[in-house]
């Protein structure tokens, strides 16, 4: 049984590097710029990370469009705020997403602004919200402002623990650098995105407990 758990996590973290693995070689030959292995491993924990998501959330891929009567359900998107039930739900929405804030300043600088990060954890989060819409899931708004509000949380964490460590945050970005490696961590979180929208196949394991 944990031989099969292995799997299928391996399984999705799979297709969530598939397409980051293309865009690092394709990285690596446009910046002809060495990645350090401090940086590669950081790469890799925070696209671990990534898979974990997708794995709680189970976005709709490409293999559930044409299952339902109707693609988009008005019944199934949720915009009162504060209306879903139980307050678990909101406290592991926060949670699911710190880890997003805590690791994309610690990796980029780019991310040091915590506008730019909680900008990122809006974005993937409505990304994912929309994803569940193919699979005849719920699109909920305290989905979207929890894990935003759990980004900026991860965010200050990453302050905290970090500000005197990393004391050139308060250093302006380069503009001039390559949007290659300005946009980098965007990037991954395309890449993934799309690796598990349209390549995964959930149907060959059992879904797993769903938090959103």
């Amino acid at each position: 049984m944990h031989s099969g758990v292995l799997i299928n996590y391996l399984y999705t973290y799979f297709f969530t590097i598939i397409f980051c693995i293309m865009f690092q070689i394709g990285f690596y030959f446009k910046t002809k710029k060495n990645i350090s292995i401090q940086h590669f491993l950081w790469v890799y924990v925070f696209l671990f990370y990534l898979s974990l998501v997708y794995k709680v959330t189970q976005i709709g891929t490409i293999w559930d469009i044409g299952r339902y009567e109707t693609l988009i359900r008005a019944n199934q998107i949720n915009l009162i705020p504060f209306a879903s039930e139980g307050m678990t739900t909101y406290v592991l929405n926060i949670l699911l997403f710190m880890p997003l804030g805590f690791l994309l300043p610690t990796i980029w600088r780019q991310f040091r602004r915590m506008k730019s990060t909680a900008y990122a954890g809006f974005g993937f989060s409505l990304a994912i919200e929309l994803g569940q819409l193919l699979d005849n899931r719920i699109t909920d708004i305290d989905d979207l402002s929890m894990n935003t509000l759990g980004a900026i949380i991860g965010y200050l964490l990453y302050r905290v623990l970090f500000k005197m460590i990393y004391k050139s945050d308060e250093k302006k970005v380069d503009n001039n650098i390559s949007l290659v490696i300005k946009y980098e961590a965007i990037f991954y979180l395309v890449c993934s995105f799309v690796g598990m929208m349209l390549i995964y196949y959930p149907v060959l394991f059992r879904r797993p407990l769903i938090l959103q």
